[in-house]
């Protein structure tokens, strides 16, 4: 028989391949065909062949319930299970094949219309976005569906708030947000959760761990009223939630980088050059996360299996924000809040170009850290292209991250860095550019790549202080090639 993902296998059919040479198995509604993974499962083959010939959803989640089983398995999967009995009452009282499609407007479940997929009877929502969900009887599934075409992982966002509601965010086209807001059926005993992502991160599933296994969930929950709607993500619900810091290193003689953690109750996606709030006490500022390093460097790994955000802060003594937060201890709970997600940039900004130039002034180069991660994991956002870095910074012991730049510089011939120093003082040793950012500097001083003349469009980002920001725009006229666009990232 060959693989479907549409095909109906009845219980029947099933449990005919139940054997180690014929072996097929169902978990959450699609059943796989398995033989020839059953020598390579990493635990062994007597606990998997337990699910042989039958619907091992209940097994799989009692063992492993975070592992993402469809990736493991592409290509295997033979059909759909039939629904079962217990299954087939529910769906007498609104579900329909053990899941239910809810419209974001309401909790009502959803009608059967006799068709074999789950949809409403009345007309769709405009919003393309969706939730549903389903359920075993250890975990609830929660399934939100996005439509954004470059979609990836940090487009969502999904957190347990208090153990009674289900909050889900997912970035459409900046500053844009989609909010799914929902006070969940149950109250949770367990509040950590896992996520899932299919469909090149078009759907995301959330798994809950339910307080009484076994008992079966009629609706998810009740919306709140922030449900289903569309939000500038700068402005939407607060999500707040406890962070650790779990390690402090120094980069430079005044600039930290912070490691936190979150709880295992919370996901959070952060885009491209967004930035997250940070709160300690009633103090708080917004922040952009970067990555650990850009090169080999081992990150902290998680005490607690949550996720672990980085961010580089200038220390300063007059700093009311970044003085408490060199204070906090590492460890230290109870302390810090992050959240918030928000940013208006779009990384289609990067389309339909042959050079961007970044103007960095100081703390400013954080959005361009993950931007310049985000081009070496992934090629095709730099084919063609050239990145041009130019750094300023006060004297040599300010500039972030340079050894790592330079090793980038030095690795990948699409990327060319040029830090300068604007103070006074430059050392002997020195081997940078040096003076303040203006026209004949720009023109003169930095070399730009040679087959600039033929290149596509030219774009500029600018971050740093508000007063370099409208400094480098202004320069932005006098490069030695027209530009077709500027962002400028805000604080």
């Amino acid at each position: 028989m060959e693989p479907s993902t549409t095909r109906v296998i009845t219980y029947a059919e099933l449990a005919k391949h139940n054997t180690r040479e014929d072996a097929w198995l169902a978990v959450r509604g699609k059943v796989f065909n398995v033989t020839g993974y059953v020598s390579s499962h990493p635990g062994g083959v007597s606990p998997i062949s337990k699910g042989f010939g039958k619907d091992a959803t209940s097994l799989f989640n009692s063992a492993h319930s975070y592992v993402e089983f469809e990736k493991i398995l592409r290509g295997k999967q033979m059909g759909i299970l039939e629904s079962t009995p217990s299954t087939a009452q529910v769906a007498k009282s609104g579900l329909r094949g053990g899941s239910t499609t809810i419209s974001p407007n309401s909790a009502t479940s959803v009608k059967n219309s006799g068709c074999c997929c789950l949809c409403l009877k009345a007309t769709p929502p405009q919003n393309p976005n969706k939730i549903s969900f389903n359920e075993d009887d250890i975990n609830v599934f929660v399934e939100a569906t996005g439509m954004k075409a470059d979609a990836d992982e940090n487009d969502w966002s999904a957190i347990v708030v208090e153990k009674n509601a289900l909050l889900i965010k997912n970035v459409r086209k900046p500053p844009a947000v989609w909010v799914a807001s929902y006070v969940l059926n149950q109250t949770l005993e367990d509040d950590r959760i896992s996520v899932l992502y299919e469909d090149k991160f078009q759907k995301m599933t959330v798994l809950l761990l339910k307080p009484e296994p076994g008992i079966r969930w009629k609706l998810l929950g009740e919306p709140t009223g922030d449900n289903n709607k569309i939000m500038d993500s700068r402005t939407s619900p607060d999500d707040m939630q406890e962070g650790v810091i779990i390690a402090k290193h120094n980069l430079t003689h005044n600039v930290i980088r912070f490691s936190i953690e979150l709880k295992p109750n919370v996901k959070l996606g952060v885009p491209l050059g967004f930035h997250i709030k940070l709160k300690i006490g009633n103090v708080q500022r917004r922040y952009t996360p970067v990555c650990y390093s850009l090169t080999d460097q081992e990150p902290p790994q998680p005490q607690n299996n949550g996720q672990v955000l980085h961010f580089i802060m200038k220390i300063y003594e007059d700093g009311e924000f970044t003085q408490l937060m060199n204070k906090v201890t590492v460890g230290a709970a109870g302390k810090l809040l992050i959240g918030d997600v928000g940013g208006s940039f779009d990384k289609q900004f990067f389309a339909n170009t042959g050079l961007i130039v970044y103007f960095a002034g100081g703390s400013g180069i954080t959005p361009f850290i993950r931007i310049l991660e985000a081009m070496i994991k992934n090629k095709s956002l730099v084919k063609g292209k050239n990145i041009v870095l130019i750094y300023f910074n006060c004297t040599d012991r300010d500039v972030i991250f340079k050894e790592e730049f330079e090793q980038v510089a030095a690795k990948y011939a699409w990327f060319t860095f040029f830090p300068i120093i604007t103070g006074s003082i430059v050392p002997m040793s020195w081997k940078g550019i040096s003076g303040k950012p203006t026209i004949e500097l720009i023109r003169n001083e930095i070399k730009y790549p040679a087959s600039i003349a033929s290149t596509k469009a030219k774009k500029i980002l600018i971050c740093g202080s508000p007063g370099f920001n409208k400094c480098c725009e202004e320069l932005v006229d006098s490069l030695p090639f027209p530009t077709k666009e500027t962002c400028i990232f805000e604080g």
